[in-house]
């Protein structure tokens, strides 16, 4: 009886053991955590905060990633703008390695963002202004073009 509890006891042990194994399985990917619908909250480029100027010409700035790699991204133009609301969609990929978020509209070319999360529902994107005028159809930001998003 003596063996029979302590194979019994030394059985539940390992269990506890297994089941408490703190590897990174239980780890949140970075494409994961992109998996969401986010808002602009900041948006600054060469000549600094341009959140002031967008919030003249537009509403906000909402960007929906699905884990299937897709994404839209909807600019809320103010009539004023002589924009129309526009929806950007297209694919994406995550490199957390490189830290990079590349966007693939369907038409035009694939925009690489690095990025740098603050928290799990705040992150940071930078991209050469080149791109983002590209995404935007504009030629105004200027050198590197930083925006906060937010969950």
């Amino acid at each position: 009886m003596r063996k029979l509890s302590a194979c019994c006891l030394a059985l539940a042990v390992a269990l506890v053991a297994i089941g408490c194994d703190s590897g990174t399985d239980d780890e949140t990917s970075d494409a994961e955590l992109f998996v969401g619908t986010w808002t602009m909250t900041a948006f600054e480029d060469g000549e600094g905060d341009r959140m002031p100027f967008f919030g003249q010409i537009a509403n906000g700035l909402t960007a929906t990633l699905t884990a299937s790699g897709e994404f839209s991204i909807f600019v809320d133009y103010k009539p004023a703008s002589g924009n129309d609301p526009t929806t950007i969609p297209g694919t994406y990929t995550v490199d957390e390695g490189a830290k990079s978020l590349v966007l693939s509209p369907p038409s035009g070319q694939n925009i690489p963002f690095s990025y740098e999360f603050q928290t799990d529902t705040s992150v940071d994107l930078s991209a050469n202004a080149a791109f983002v005028n590209g995404l935007f159809g504009t030629d105004i930001y200027q050198g590197t073009v930083t925006l906060t998003i937010e969950k």
